[in-house]
This record gives structure tokens, C-alpha cells and sequence, in this order.
């Protein structure tokens, strides 16, 4: 349930931002505000639930989960069965016959894309307060490189064809980040360094929603820059590919962007913000 909005429960950090992105669009920022008061619930009652287990029985419960499905599941707890019978649900707007051009003009261009991922959007994602949870956990500064990898390999999955299919490497990768995210947030909710009042929730579901914006249409705008030319038709697949990974990834549908124009609107206020 996203929270109501008050002058009592904007974290302080966001206050100065808000006012400039209400500029922009006041129903948006709102929306987008709401959205850092809270995380995955879904992902995150899962992973509560799994801290209670030993950490050898909850990864196995979610590599079963993952690598298996529901065939790998049925004696599972309730808590774990119901999280991943309601990830295997695809929605209406996912039409897996429309990637495969997306797929196909990344990889014509990859050098370029992923040039302009690492050296640009990644920076302009992370040059936002999700950073905070990072380098709290030293995933910033101790495990850079491998974060770097992390991130680059996951854009690499999810643009092989076939990759967002149910037992592709992109789909398992993409839950695989979204539970990572789950533990953090759990993590940092009880402890010290983390500033509820200023920050929000950990890793809100806002941080995942702008940061799809950014790994999508605003990646489309920087590789473009570096000479990088696709077809309406290619751009409306890229953008469909991400908006399905932002969707397995936890994104709720009510921040979740349609299109490369709202993707690009959402990123502008939001970034604002």
C-alpha cells in the first residue's frame, strides 16, 4: 500500500528537490514521492520470512525458485510458494514477439550502448539517493568493480534473445537483483547508518522505477549521441524490454514508465526530484 503524502512524511532530503520537480509536473512528483516511502513488498515479506531460515535453507528456497519455478516448489513454506507463483504471472502488455529488435539493435551497436552505459547513464543513475544504500553497504566504494560487472551483465542478458523468457538468464538475473535489493532494504531498515527521516525507504520502489527510466530512454538518448541510429520500431522494442525487467524487477505498474516519451518525462521530474 503506497502511503498518503504529507509535509510530515517527505524524507528531508527530497523537500528541496520536490518543490522544483512539482514544477515540472505536481502530479508526478507526488506520485514519485510516495513511491520512496516504500519498497517491494512482496520481495521484501519473502525475504523476511527467509531470515528467519538458516542461510543454506533460504538459498535454497530461492534458487528452487528460481531455477526450478513451480515444479521445484511444492513442498515449499507458503510464503515462498506464493512469492514466486505470482512472478510467474506475465502481464497483458508484455508481447514477447516485439523484442527480438531491440534485442537484435544493441547488439548491432554494442560497443556503443555499452559506452554509453558505463561511462554515462550508470553515473546519472547512481548520482541519485539510491546511492546511499551502496555505499552504506560498500557496494560503491569496497565492491565497485564488481557492482560495475554486475550491472553490465544484466544488460547483456536481458538483451539476448530469449532472455526474458521465463528460464532465460536475463528473467533469473533480474529476480535474482530484485531479492538482492530485498536484503539490503532489510539490512539497512535496522541499522544506525541508515536516516529513515532524511532518506526514505532503502532502495524505494522509486529508486528502481527512475532507474529503469534511466537504463532505457535516457541510454537510448546517450548512445545516440555517440552515432548510434535505430527505427521507431527498434526503440519501442528497447523500451519494451526494459519496461518488462523493471516490471520483474519489482517496479509497481503505478510508476512504472509505457513509453520512451514518458519514460523520458518520468526521468526528468524524477531526477528533479
Amino acid at each position: 500500500m503506497i502511503e498518503c503524502l504529507n509535509e510530515n512524511n517527505i524524507p528531508s532530503e527530497y523537500r528541496a528537490g520536490f518543490i522544483q520537480g512539482k514544477l515540472i509536473d505536481k502530479e508526478l512528483a507526488e506520485n514519485y514521492l510516495r513511491h520512496t516511502l516504500i519498497g517491494d513488498p512482496d520481495a521484501d515479506a519473502l525475504i523476511e520470512y527467509l531470515s528467519t531460515l538458516s542461510p543454506e535453507e533460504a538459498e535454497s528456497w530461492i534458487r528452487k525458485g528460481i531455477e526450478d519455478g513451480p515444479e521445484g516448489l511444492a513442498d515449499a513454506p507458503d510464503q515462498v510458494r506464493e512469492f514466486f507463483e505470482k512472478v510467474e504471472a506475465v502481464p497483458e502488455w508484455f508481447d514477447p514477439t516485439q523484442v527480438n529488435k531491440g534485442c537484435a539493435a544493441f547488439h548491432r551497436n554494442s560497443t556503443m550502448f555499452v559506452g554509453a552505459f558505463v561511462a554515462g547513464v550508470l553515473v546519472e543513475g547512481f548520482a541519485t539517493l539510491i546511492s546511499k544504500s551502496f555505499c552504506i553497504t560498500g557496494r560503491v566504494i569496497d565492491q565497485g568493480v564488481r557492482r560495475l560487472k554486475q550491472n553490465n551483465l544484466h544488460l547483456m542478458e536481458i538483451m539476448l534473445p530469449g532472455g526474458l523468457e521465463r528460464y532465460g538468464d536475463g528473467w533469473k538475473l533480474s529476480m535474482r537483483l530484485r531479492l538482492v535489493h530485498a536484503r539490503i532494504r532489510l539490512m539497512l531498515k535496522h541499522s544506525e547508518d541508515w536516516d529513515t527521516e532524511a532518506w526514505g525507504m532503502p532502495i524505494s520502489a522509486a529508486h528502481i522505477g527512475l532507474a529503469t527510466t534511466v537504463f532505457s530512454a535516457l541510454l537510448l538518448k546517450r548512445a545516440e549521441s555517440l552515432g548510434v541510429k535505430l527505427s521507431q520500431e527498434e526503440r519501442d522494442s528497447f523500451m519494451m524490454i526494459w519496461r518488462y525487467t523493471g516490471y520483474l524487477m519489482g517496479v509497481p505498474e503505478s510508476i512504472l514508465f509505457d513509453s520512451e516519451q514518458s519514460a523520458l518525462h518520468f526521468q526528468r521530474d524524477e531526477s528533479a526530484c
